[in-house]
């Protein structure tokens, strides 16, 4: 603490506290204390927006469809007291609606509907400050609006055979901002991925080379949700393992 005397019968106190809560602040004159000290101060923790922490699927790249909500976590315990404030703009400035959960903690809950496909951002500012990651970018797709076409998918096909190349052509035009993904399943759970070239015009091809005869699946899914047609059901045949007998 330090006291300077402004030669005018009065004086100018500092002190710097260390750490937040209560303090008492003693003022005395030749040891005595005058009216009123001891004085109670409370000292508020600092704000600092670098300390708020948010997580949770609705703030994720590629963590959101259109249908469902966009819902994140955020942590403000460790970052002082502040306002805290959420906004998401989406495709052609459009807004979509978010809700806040105060959870009277210091922590919260938050969600918004996204209406259409497209990138959107959500920003997170606690006392008017961005929070570490803010603006966070976020993709929005429609998985319904996925198309695939290729061999075995339709009755008029013929048979698929071990060891012949299968390429499958999968349409995601409509779908909006996503990533694909593809991994085969044989009827004995044995998961492996597959090569997906991204044409970068919203379509991708798929790459199939069964090496076993039997029943087969392709999971398909645009940025980890399934498409309609997903899982692909896939009989592979064997040529040589027919044997005639007569």
């Amino acid at each position: 603490m330090k006291v300077e005397d402004n030669g005018d019968g009065t004086c100018r106190v500092h002190y710097h506290p260390t750490a937040p809560g209560e303090y008492l602040v003693n003022i005395k004159f030749d040891e005595e204390h005058i009216p009123g000290s001891p004085y109670l101060a409370y000292i508020e923790p600092a704000t600092d927006a670098s300390k708020v922490r948010a997580e949770g699927p609705g703030l994720e790249p590629f963590g959101v469809k259109v249908g469902d909500a966009g819902e994140f976590d955020i942590d403000t315990t460790e970052a002082g007291r502040g306002n805290l404030r959420v906004t998401v703009d989406g495709p052609r400035r459009s807004a979509a609606n978010v809700k806040v959960d105060d959870k009277k903690d210091g922590r919260f809950s938050a969600r918004y509907d996204p209406k259409s496909v497209g990138q959107y951002k959500v920003k997170v500012q606690f006392a008017d400050d961005d929070i570490p990651g803010s603006p966070f970018d976020v993709a929005v797709c429609d998985p319904t609006k996925v198309r695939v076409t290729g061999p075995g998918l339709s009755e008029k096909d013929g048979p698929l055979l071990v060891r012949e190349m299968l390429e499958y052509k999968v349409q995601a035009q409509q779908a909006g901002p996503g990533e694909l993904t593809a991994m085969s399943v044989t009827s004995a759970g044995d998961q492996a991925p597959l090569d997906v070239r991204d044409n970068r015009d919203g379509t991708y091809v798929v790459q199939f080379y069964p090496e076993q005869a039997g029943a087969h699946a392709i999971d398909l899914r645009y940025s980890g949700h399934e498409i309609p047609q997903s899982p692909l059901a896939l009989g592979i045949a064997d040529p040589s393992a027919v044997k005639l007998i007569g």
